[in-house]
């Protein structure tokens, strides 16, 4: 039982940065006027991902959610976690999904980067 929710729990993670992408797809501004460092969860209304601050689990088992960080930038555009420009267009991504197993809480989380590659 415990592989298996682990083996769901690492497809919902793909999935939910997959969701982020496809609402930055749609206009960045479903990602850039997102507080940053908020706990957002998913909503998937049929047709297209949205957030909501509503807790959601998936299954009645899987919390998932995510938040996003500013993105900071020396002065040769590389990415720093000190100092540095901060880049309006790039936010750092963090998923997590959580459940319930014999021995309490487990978590799983993947953080990856998004950029506004539209614009």
């Amino acid at each position: 039982e415990e592989s298996s929710n682990n083996v769901k729990a690492a497809f919902l993670l793909e999935e939910g940065g997959e969701a982020v992408r496809l609402m930055r797809d749609s206009s960045w501004q479903n990602i850039g006027n997102l507080t940053v460092d908020t706990d957002y969860f998913f909503n998937f209304n049929g047709t297209s991902w949205a957030t909501t601050t509503t807790n959601t689990y998936t299954d009645g088992f899987f919390e998932r959610k995510f938040s996003l960080s500013e993105v900071y930038r020396d002065a040769n555009e590389d990415i720093v976690t000190v100092g540095g420009v901060l880049d309006t267009g790039t936010k750092k991504l963090n998923v997590s999904v959580s459940w319930m197993s014999r021995t309490g809480t487990s978590t799983r989380t993947i953080s990856t980067y998004i950029t506004n590659i539209f614009e």
